[in-house]
C-alpha cells in the first residue's frame, strides 16, 4: 500500500536532485535504491533512521522521499511530520510505502491512496535469509509475479507471517542468528490464520538429514543453494498451484 504526500509547488526534476529512500531494514533499502536506478534515477541516497534522513535532506538537493511506515527510530509519520515542519525541506513530494491501509495525518495532505483488494492481488511470498544479497537475489527472481516481502532473521519473520497481511508463500533459510529456520518453520503454522500458509527451505545444507528435518517440520519443498532464478519460479508456481488445489478441495 502507498500513500502519497505531495506539495503543489515542487519543481520539476533535473540531474541535481536525488531521491532518498529511508528503511531501517538495509536490504529493503538496496533493493528499493536498485530499483529506482534501474528506472533512470540518477542521484539515490538512503538513510536508515529519521535524524540519518534529516541530515541528507539539508546537505542534498532532495526532492522526493520513499519511507516505510512501521520504523523503530522513527515512524514514516513522524519523519513526515518533522518534514513539513522545516521550512528549509517542506517541498518535497513524499511516498509513504505500507503493508496495511494508511489514513492521511492531516486532512488535505494524501494525494492518492490506493489499496486493492487483497483478492485481487499478486501472491505474496516472504523471504527470510539472515545474508541481504541472498534477499535481493531471491526477490529479484520472484518481484515481477508476486509481491515479495523481506526479514532478515526469524523473530521478524514471525512477526510478518502472524499480522494482518499474511504472506502467501515463505522461502525460509536455515542458518540464521536468534531463531534458525528449523526453529522458526514450526511456528509459522500455529496461529489460526497461517495454517496453509506453505513454507520453502532456501538453504545451503545439502545433508540429507537437513532435507528430512526440514520436511517433516512441515516444509513443502527443500530447495539447494545455489539455486538459478527459472528453477526458483517453477517451485514456486508449483507450490502455489497445490495448495490452491487444496484450498479448492477444502471448500467444497
Amino acid at each position: 500500500m502507498i500513500a502519497i504526500y505531495n506539495q503543489p509547488h515542487v519543481t520539476t526534476l533535473d540531474e541535481s536532485r536525488a531521491f532518498l529512500v529511508m528503511n531501517d531494514f538495509e536490504a529493503k533499502r538496496r533493493v528499493t535504491a536498485n530499483q529506482l536506478r534501474q528506472l533512470g534515477t540518477e542521484k539515490v541516497a538512503t538513510a536508515r533512521d529519521g535524524k540519518v534522513a534529516m541530515r541528507v535532506l539539508r546537505s542534498q538537493n532532495v526532492i522526493v522521499v520513499l519511507s516505510d511506515w512501521n520504523m523503530t527510530v522513527m515512524s514514516g509519520l513522524q519523519f513526515l511530520k518533522a518534514i513539513r515542519a522545516d521550512a528549509k525541506v517542506l517541498a518535497l513530494t513524499f511516498i509513504m510505502i505500507a503493508a496495511r491501509p494508511v489514513v492521511a495525518a492531516q486532512s488535505g495532505t494524501a494525494a492518492a491512496v490506493t489499496n486493492r483488494p487483497r483478492e485481487l492481488q499478486r501472491p505474496t511470498v516472504l523471504v527470510v535469509d539472515k545474508t541481504s544479497d541472498n534477499l535481493i537475489l531471491l526477490s529479484g527472481s520472484l518481484k515481477e509475479v508476486y509481491l515479495v516481502r523481506l526479514a532478515q532473521n526469524g523473530t521478524k519473520a514471525l512477526e510478518m507471517g502472524t499480522s494482518d497481511n499474511t504472506p502467501d508463500l515463505v522461502l525460509l533459510g536455515s542458518m540464521m542468528s536468534g531463531m534458525d529456520g528449523f526453529e522458526v518453520a514450526p511456528h509459522t503454522r500455529e496461529p489460526p490464520n497461517s495454517k496453509a500458509i506453505p513454507v520453502i527451505f532456501v538453504t545451503a545444507m545439502t545433508s540429507a538429514d537437513a532435507r528430512c528435518e526440514g520436511l517433516d517440520l512441515g516444509a513443502v519443498d527443500f530447495i539447494t543453494k545455489p539455486v538459478g532464478p527459472e528453477t526458483l519460479k517453477l517451485r514456486v508456481r508449483h507450490c502455489m498451484r497445490y495448495e490452491q488445489i487444496c484450498k479448492n478441495l477444502q471448500a467444497v
